[in-house]
């Protein structure tokens, strides 16, 4: 399978609609520490420091 159609199938979980962003609540990939910056949106604070 590639990505292009991981993508398709992925795109139906996404939880901000219309949008550049991509984020799946239950994502098995996303680790304990990266749902915690996720979560309080750590990872946008990050990329403007």
């Amino acid at each position: 399978m590639d990505a292009d159609q991981s993508l398709k199938e992925l795109e139906d979980h996404n939880e901000i609609k219309d949008s550049v962003l991509f984020k799946i609540k239950y994502d098995p990939q996303i680790t304990k520490v990266v749902k915690i910056i996720r979560r309080y949106s750590l990872d946008t604070y990050f990329v403007h420091v």
